[in-house]
């Protein structure tokens, strides 16, 4: 298929591990945006900064899906289009489940203004735009609904991301989705708190909508548990060569390629031939505990 909308993934998908875009997917996507196909990147990130920066090396303009499709924002105006804030009371009952662990370090998405309840180790000289330390607990307390999410790391102990992903599904029983990935070289991983009312296939469901797009007619391609619902979501779901079995299985088809060139190759190859649906039936969604959750 020619896809008349091509929505993107950054980290693992468009980038190598030094979460630079690389050169060949730069140029892939500029061929694509001159032949007249439109393209989103729809991300984990916030749009601050970060997507809107992402964007502008792109050269891609509209609307971009931002903290895992929770929220829309136009590019490169900043308005935001949707948000989905986290469930009345969720980021209190999150921040109590993970204050029993001294070790804990706990941070919040205040709209994209990321609010950290105390520093990372070694982060005092960071230069992280738009973050902060402050008083979480007033922030619940003041603007419970404009929390965008939660974010837990227990540095190098498992047990505390675990411990609050399972407080968070017990006590908001399928109002909450839980994304788990390294983060900074925590072997513990950082955990994120997002809601359920959307994720990264509404997100894309609702820009191709908002570009006049048939979502039949979009190409999604990404690598993490978090981008499954995007791939069913699109016309055609590609999955990095990389993702985990799940991902692979929810997608039509897997890109060839490394991580410079995978993107690159199924754009010049969605351009110039077009891509037969080589799917096989896709599959279930990943067990509660699958890798991806804590």
């Amino acid at each position: 298929m020619r896809p008349c909308l091509i929505a993107l993934d950054i980290d693992h998908t468009l980038t190598g591990d030094d979460h630079r875009i690389t050169g060949p997917n730069v140029a892939a996507v500029a061929r694509a945006l001159e032949q007249g196909v439109k393209v989103t990147l729809i991300t984990g990130r916030r749009y601050s900064w970060s997507a809107a920066m992402f964007a502008d090396i792109l050269g891609v303009t509209g609307p971009l899906g931002c903290h895992y499709g929770r929220r829309v924002v136009d590019h490169p105006s900043g308005e935001v289009l949707v948000s989905h804030p986290l469930p009345e009371g969720a980021a209190r009952a999150l921040i109590d489940a993970a204050r029993p662990f001294d070790d804990a370090l706990v941070s919040l998405f205040l709209g994209d203004d990321l609010i950290f309840g105390q520093l990372p180790p070694d982060w005092e000289a960071t230069t992280l735009p738009q973050f902060s330390v402050g008083d979480l607990d007033a922030v619940c307390a003041d603007r419970d609904g404009e929390i965008i999410s939660v974010h837990v790391s227990g540095l190098e102990r498992t047990d505390v991301v675990k411990a609050v992903a399972r407080a968070g599904r017990r006590l908001f029983p399928g109002l909450l989705d839980f994304y788990y990935s390294p983060w900074a070289g925590d072997p513990g991983g950082l955990l994120t708190a997002v809601s359920s009312a959307a994720d990264k296939g509404t997100a894309l469901i609702d820009i191709a909508r908002r570009l006049g797009v048939d979502p039949s007619e979009t190409v999604a391609m990404g690598d993490s548990v978090a981008d499954v619902p995007m791939l069913r979501a699109a016309g055609l779901g590609v999955a990095m060569p990389w993702a985990a079995d799940e991902v692979r299985t929810a997608a039509d088809l897997v890109a060839e390629g490394g991580p410079e060139d995978a993107v690159a190759r199924t754009i010049h190859t969605l351009l110039e031939d077009g891509l037969e649906d080589r799917s096989k039936e896709r599959g279930q969604d990943a067990p509660e505990d699958g890798p991806g959750s804590p």
